[in-house]
């Protein structure tokens, strides 16, 4: 269980705790409370036995000394309690928790074990089949490889992971839906927001809303609020991206922590 700050204390003066986090803590000032309350009884004692013989000004003193005593008294008896209170509180809410916690610790028991017996029964047997896969990659790679490195003067290049790449894209105008800031006769009051992957075309470039999709929360600021409207937006173009090779970026691992990767090979 997380420990949780049950109550501050202002104390910049005492060994005591300033924060009361957790029974220890609160023992202290349990033991506070005691040496308080013994402290409120000696001085009253005190004040007893001298009423007959000291001074109006003395027994003024230890009035003003009893009452100190009973303030530390009395704040030390409130801390105790609002931090039993407090920590009576946080047991109460983890005590509820703790079914909750026991169901989603068995089900995760379970889970565990069924992972750990699909890696020990299943994983094996299907890494050394991705492996193969692999390896018959990297030998039909090789071939590749040879026929690039002395081509034909009409041949352009081989590459069996060019169907993996992202393909280049031109600029382009598209329709999307924005975000915009209207008033109450739903006139735009700004232009939209940028749109991801390209920027908008507002009203000053001639190209006005084409529908409304959606509305947001009315505002309470004059009647402003959010609407979706779609708009053409233009999109910069994007260059193709080669996908790396496969066989190069593969990893397999072995099962336990000593094996062997099934992929790559280790190298002879």
């Amino acid at each position: 269980m997380t420990a949780k700050v049950l109550i501050r204390v202002e104390r910049p003066d005492a060994p005591l705790p300033s924060v009361i986090n957790n029974t220890r803590d609160l023992d202290r000032w349990r033991v506070e409370r005691q040496e308080a309350d013994a402290q409120v009884r000696s001085q009253v004692s005190q004040r007893s036995a001298m009423l007959a013989s000291a001074t109006v000004d003395a027994i003024a003193k230890k009035d003003a000394a009893i009452s100190a005593a009973r303030i530390r008294a009395e704040r030390a008896d409130a801390i105790v309690t609002t931090a039993e209170r407090r920590l009576a509180e946080e047991e109460a809410r983890q005590a509820a928790r703790e079914p909750e916690r026991r169901r989603r610790y068995a089900a995760g028991k379970k889970a565990a074990a069924e992972a750990e017996r699909i890696m020990r029964e299943e994983y094996g047997p299907a890494a050394a089949e991705l492996a193969d896969i692999l390896s018959r990659l990297a030998e039909l790679h090789a071939v590749v490889d040879a026929a690039n490195a002395d081509r034909p003067q009409d041949a352009g290049p081989l590459d069996p992971d060019a169907f993996r790449s992202l393909p280049s894209k031109p600029a382009r105008h598209e329709i999307r839906t924005v975000e915009v800031l209207v008033d109450e006769h739903g006139q735009e009051t700004k232009p939209p927001i940028r749109v991801a992957g390209g920027r908008s075309l507002g009203p000053d470039d001639g190209s006005p809303a084409i529908s409304v999709s959606g509305y947001g929360n009315t505002g309470s600021d004059g009647g402003m609020r959010t609407e979706l409207r779609e708009r053409q937006v233009y999109v910069e173009a994007s260059a193709a991206v080669a996908a790396p090779s496969l066989i190069r970026t593969a990893v397999v691992p072995g099962l336990a922590w000593n094996d062997a990767p099934f992929w790559p090979p280790a190298k002879s």
